[in-house]
């Protein structure tokens, strides 16, 4: 875990033992009833280390690093989505009691980052903590932005987004071309802007998630949505694993030997992730799920088999 708070109070070791005990528990109770509390216990020993040695935002920060680490633990595993619900619900809880405000450039940053990760999290939208001092050109961000919606571009919104001069009204304005955008992402031209500007604000969990809720044939995807994927599988390829699963079965499901040897090429692409992630027992158990779950699929398990003569 990154060492994001800047007290000499929080040492590296200190954090370093406690982010060894989130990834254990992801590793042996990621499945199990009491995660959340057995989750709950290791944050509250680690935040009672520094309840009056450092300021609100060092603990708010300490605490994001703790939520993001444990969602990439869970992300690798594919069980994220399991707890998805409950973990925003617990990471709300823990910012609502502090009273943080970040000001600096490296604070918003962070809180961008942290953003991406957890866009349901409502005390993390950056627009509810943009400074005084920029909300004289919120009003003209939001006047853009409903004459930019007409025919969204990107070339445009790309230029506009260089020429303001602030930050925090930067981030401002991606969260609310984001959210607009959205709102159409069944327009096609729409939703390949769309991926361009996740693209280029490296908003790589928040595409990941609009493809988990909508349709996503891997087939028939966008050349802007294809780049998209590339660079997630480049930069940040953990994020790609759950993906991967649920396009592997919606091929599969489709019956045919043509999708079953789609389904081989993504498997060995996954194969290959886990493998640089040093999580191989990762891909052996979605293995076995596979053949358990569609055992009745002889022209599949065929398929299947040279994965098993592989693990040998």
């Amino acid at each position: 875990m990154k060492k994001h708070v800047k007290s000499d109070s929080l040492s590296v070791d200190v954090i370093n033992k406690y982010s060894q005990a989130v990834k254990t528990l992801c590793e042996e109770w990621n499945y199990h009833p009491s995660f959340i509390s057995s989750l709950r216990n290791i944050i509250e020993v680690a935040l009672s280390h520094y309840t009056d040695t450092i300021s609100p935002n060092e603990k708010t920060y300490l605490i994001l690093s703790f939520f993001m680490e444990i969602k990439k633990e869970l992300k690798i595993r594919g069980s994220f989505s399991i707890q998805k619900k409950e973990i925003e619900k617990l990471l709300e809880g823990y910012l609502c009691k502090i009273p943080f405000h970040f000001t600096t450039q490296e604070d918003f940053i962070f809180l961008q980052k942290a953003n991406a990760e957890f866009p349901q999290v409502e005390s993390l939208k950056v627009s509810k903590q943009i400074p005084s001092f920029t909300f004289d050109i919120k009003n003209d961000i939001e006047v853009w932005l409903s004459n930019w919606m007409i025919r969204p571009h990107f070339a445009m919104y790309k230029d506009y987004y260089e020429h303001i001069e602030y930050k925090e009204a930067k981030f401002f304005l991606v969260d609310r071309v984001i959210e607009e955008l959205q709102k159409q992402i069944a327009h096609r031209p729409v939703r390949r802007t769309l991926f361009q500007l996740l693209s280029y604000h490296h908003r790589y969990e928040q595409g990941i998630e609009l493809w988990s809720l909508s349709p996503c044939d891997p087939s028939i995807l966008s050349m802007e949505e294809q780049q998209f994927f590339k660079l997630v599988r480049k930069n940040n390829s953990h994020l790609a694993i759950p993906l991967y699963m649920h396009w592997i079965e919606r091929l599969i499901e489709k019956k045919t030997k043509k999708h079953y040897e789609s389904s081989v090429v993504l498997l060995k692409d996954i194969q290959a992730i886990l493998g640089d992630l040093d999580c191989p027992e990762q891909f052996q158990l979605f293995l076995l799920v596979l053949q358990k779950r569609y055992k009745g699929f002889a022209a599949l398990q065929k398929e299947l088999k040279q994965f098993d003569s592989r693990s040998k």
